[in-house]
């Protein structure tokens, strides 16, 4: 009886073989291995929808690039705040970065180099007017820190992308937070075809961005604790501090808030102190990856740890960040105006504030654009469509727009224009419905927004 059904079944698979399917019901190659995992999966359907975006295509691309005089020797070209490709919790995006010039004539090596992410008008930023003009780091506010331990080279008259991983990547917010069920589930677990951020690899940035055949370096930066203390925290011990450890963790890099990026080298006064990461992740076995050893007290990754003349350095203090670590260049940025969100009779907008009818964030997968800074400055030019700056200078508060540095000319050269993006929800039922962080899904109306692989005329020219 076995032998009759084996018989049988041959018999079954050879008919289908000679009807030219296969024995799922599908007539496309690789059949059998359908079959293994239950079958063809459904097809997708995706509507278009048309929309105006600020398109990079507009922009010139820089065909002779030399040296931008009187200026820092390393420029923040281009930044991308939020892009469409989540994580399976559906507020955090993975591809963010910013694009980095090399303005020298001899290779850049980024070792020891720290990129902040901080509130612009918090404490000292503002109060202090060399922190203010950029002339001192950014000390206070800090919403991201990640810092680059070795040899990290941007060729010269060349760019780099420094791919920022959000906030959560390093398991670590606040005081606590390595078990985090949030956290934890979001960094470590893959779900719904999407990688968790510990799988996240830079041939995945790369791919992502359509990058695979390019030779522009990218670095993965993750969020880092670092050793320090908070006396008004009610502590006078030294622990690994996390940012943010509240407030505005699952918004990343597009918040309606004002904020800075600043890269900072590392000051080692003369070789007498030293900069390190203390449980680098990267560097560990597989079992102190998902049980680390405690990093004065907690267990995390990651921590930068100060030490001068052998004597651990409380990196916290806002006068340390100012004697161990020198400004190189900045950019200031923040969310958009809205004047149809405007209440009656309002006159300003206060982007100190998230709730403030007039303020949203940019669209996904934009580059917002940046242009070399004033002379003998080091925070970059933000370079904006026409009707964008308007809306600054109208709506802005006088002393938010006196912090920003916005280029006031050529403007028209970066301007919207009709795109055509692809989303799983059919907009015909009303835009109400499209969550944007999940609905929409690859499309070259939207990469034609951002430019991570070229350096665009107005990058590099002064206005």
């Amino acid at each position: 009886m076995k032998k009759l059904l084996l018989v049988l079944l041959a018999f079954l698979l050879l008919l289908a073989g000679c009807n030219g399917e296969t024995p799922n019901g599908g007539n496309e190659p690789g059949g059998n291995d359908e079959e293994e995992t239950g079958g063809e999966e459904p097809v997708e359907t995706f509507y278009d929808f048309e929309m105006t975006l600020p398109s990079t295509e507009l922009l010139a691309d820089a065909e002779t690039v030399s040296v931008v005089a009187d200026a820092p020797e390393l420029l923040i070209l281009e930044v991308v705040l939020d892009t469409y490709y989540y994580y399976h919790y559906e507020t955090m995006s993975a591809y963010e970065y910013i694009k980095v010039f090399n303005n020298t004539t001899s290779d850049y090596n980024l070792k020891n180099h720290r990129i902040v992410v901080a509130n612009t008008m918090q404490g000292q930023n503002t109060e202090n007017p060399d922190v203010k003009a950029g002339n001192e780091v950014l000390c206070t506010g800090f919403l991201f820190m990640g810092l680059i331990d070795e040899d990290f080279i941007i060729p010269s008259l060349s760019t780099a992308l420094i791919w920022l991983k959000p906030y959560y990547w390093t398991a670590g917010c606040g005081s606590d937070a390595f078990n985090k069920p949030f956290s934890a589930v979001l960094i470590h677990k893959d779900s719904g075809g999407q990688k968790g951020a510990f799988s996240q690899t830079v041939d995945d940035f790369k791919a992502f961005w359509h990058l695979e055949d390019s030779d522009v370096p990218v670095y993965e930066l993750t969020n880092m604790g670092l050793v320090g203390k908070r006396p008004e925290g009610g502590t006078e011990n030294l622990f690994p501090i996390y940012t943010p450890a509240a407030g505005t963790m699952y918004t990343h890099l597009n918040s309606t808030l004002l904020r800075s990026i600043e890269i900072q080298k590392f000051n080692d006064q003369g070789g007498t102190a030293e900069i390190t990461l203390l449980n680098k992740y990267a560097d560990l076995p597989q079992e102190k990856k998902e049980d680390p050893d405690s990093v004065y007290g907690k267990k995390c990754f990651n921590v930068m740890e100060i030490r001068d003349n052998g004597e651990v350095v409380d990196g916290y203090y806002f006068e340390n960040c100012w004697k161990y670590f020198d400004p190189v260049v900045r950019i200031n940025f923040c969310g958009r105006v809205n004047p149809a969100g405007m209440t009656a009779g309002q006159t300003y907008v206060d982007f100190s504030s998230t709730s403030n009818p007039g303020v949203m964030g940019w669209d996904n997968t934009i580059g917002l654009q940046f242009r070399p800074p004033r002379p003998g400055e080091r925070i970059m030019q933000w370079q904006l469509p026409l009707r964008e700056y308007t809306n600054y200078a109208t709506y802005m508060t006088p002393a938010q727009f006196e912090v920003m540095r916005f280029s006031t000319a050529n403007l028209t050269e970066y301007r919207f224009v009709k795109k055509t993006i692809k989303l799983k929800t059919d907009p015909a039922q009303g835009l109400e419905l499209i969550n944007w962080r999940t609905d929409e899904v690859e499309s070259e109306g939207r990469l034609s927004c951002a430019a991570p692989g070229k350096i665009k005329v107005i990058n590099i020219t002064r206005p």
